[in-house]
């Protein structure tokens, strides 16, 4: 007989109310664990304040929290379904020396694929950086480093319609160059997301004259990181002229210690001590040119490139130490040096003529390479050493471009066609110095998709 252990899923529901016990949408609800607060799963409440998810049995803190509220926390035990009280959210207080009133409208908004958040004169434009702004938008959250969505992962993300291939586009993206914020979850063929989430961004255009933003951060831990970024526009009439440019440059200490005992006919003692430190700088720059024909329609180039190099040193020590037997004793060293240059052109095309029809039309270039050089020596418990040194360098090249129609009706929804086009071609080379086994790969990829 085969005793396998079940467990099984209970449904949680709720229901939220404001202040002024109205039902309250779009509120945050995540469910942490009790034993290391770390997230387990989330939803967020709908048109009638009403959420529900699925978890585990066990011990879990839920965490209500939305815009402009006290965040509120709840112990909770789970071993069946369960109905939860109705919990009422009170608006956030602060004890100031003095007060200055301000008028804000509402963020958020539903529409027929997500919410949208606007961002100028609401309370979301005094955010400094865009992942923080991020996080306040209902539905979206941070675990780690990583924007996630509740229930759908890392997103995918669009700025003025294009698909971003690079994280540095965002982060060299101002927070007063932002229109709005839209978190699409039900997301059609238009978008190549993968069934992911997608989070779309529109820029707006600032007046004429000159604009010029710098802005920097230092930080103080074991090592000293630097961030700094310059941000330059000129508008003229119909004609916008941008660019930027993103220095980044830290260093960081990473250990992992490893402690196993495995009991069968040998007890074995596994022990793996792990030590890193990694050091990373990198230059991006972005520069373009755009010309409005009307303010929904636009053409533009735009090139963003960049520079990055780092350098990896880690110190592994394996022991493997039997009650009886011979031990064993590995010891590795390796130190890594990696280089990396990216160049991407892009012509694009929007116009939305306010009839129901738009269109989105792009073309891109991208030329990427990368250069690794390592060393790597191993030592064993009779005291042999190995060394191995090796190069690898690969390049690769991607012509693309999109074409995306849709028609909105009143009734009927959206009707979305296009054309999507890629050719990607690459070379991939290592060479092992005093060893026989290099190789290269070359690979072709050409994908023709109609939707």
């Amino acid at each position: 007989m085969i005793i396998l252990p079940v467990y099984s899923q209970h449904n949680i529901k709720g229901t939220i109310l404001d202040s002024e016990n109205s039902m309250m949408p779009m509120v945050n609800v995540a469910f942490l664990s009790q034993s290391d607060s770390t997230l387990v799963t989330g939803a967020v409440s709908d048109s009638c304040g009403v959420y529900n998810t699925s978890v585990n049995e066990g011990d879990y803190i839920i965490r209500y929290s939305y815009l402009g509220y006290e965040t509120l926390y709840k112990n909770i035990k789970v071993n069946t379904d369960i109905t939860l009280p109705v919990v009422k959210m009170e608006l956030s207080h602060n004890v100031l020396e003095g007060v200055e009133v301000t008028a804000y409208r509402k963020p958020f908004k539903l529409d027929k694929e997500g919410i949208i958040a606007d961002i100028p004169n609401t309370i979301l434009a005094k955010q400094t950086t865009l992942d923080d702004l991020l996080c306040k938008i209902p539905g979206i959250q941070k675990r780690g480093k990583d924007i996630e969505v509740i229930g759908r992962g890392l997103p995918t993300y669009y700025i003025n319609g294009r698909e971003v291939t690079d994280r540095t586009e965002l982060d060299n993206l101002a927070i007063d160059q932002i229109q709005s914020v839209r978190l699409v979850t039900n997301t059609g063929v238009r978008y190549h997301s993968e069934q992911r989430a997608v989070i779309e961004i529109k820029t707006r255009r600032l007046g004429e004259g000159l604009a010029f933003n710098v802005s920097g951060n230092l930080l103080q831990g074991n090592h000293l990181s630097q961030n700094y970024r310059m941000n330059g526009s000129y508008n003229y009439k119909n004609w916008d002229f941008f660019l930027s440019y993103n220095y980044d440059r830290g260093k960081k200490d990473s250990d992992l210690d490893v402690y196993q005992q495995t009991q069968s006919d040998t007890i074995w003692n596994l022990t793996n001590l792990n030590q890193k430190q990694i050091f990373n700088e990198s230059h991006a720059y972005t520069g373009g040119v755009s010309y409005h024909f009307s303010p929904e329609s636009e053409i533009g180039l735009k090139y963003e490139g960049k520079y990055s190099e780092g350098n990896t040193f880690s110190n592994d020590t394996l022991s493997m130490i039997p009650d009886k037997g011979t031990s064993t004793f590995i010891r590795n060293l390796s130190d890594v040096a990696d280089k990396s240059v990216s160049n991407h052109l892009n012509l694009y095309y929007t116009n939305d003529w306010k009839n129901g029809w738009k269109m989105n039309a792009f073309g891109d270039y991208l030329h990427k390479t990368d250069r690794n050089r390592g060393n790597i020596r191993e030592w064993e418990s009779d005291g042999a050493e190995t060394s191995m040194d090796y190069y690898r360098k690969a390049d690769w090249d991607l012509f693309a471009a999109k074409l995306n129609l849709s028609y909105e009706t009143a009734n009927a929804g959206t009707f979305s066609f296009g054309y999507d086009f890629s050719h990607t071609t690459g070379t991939d080379y290592i060479e092992y110095v005093r060893a026989l086994n290099n190789g290269s790969t070359s690979n072709t990829e050409m994908k023709n998709s109609l939707y």
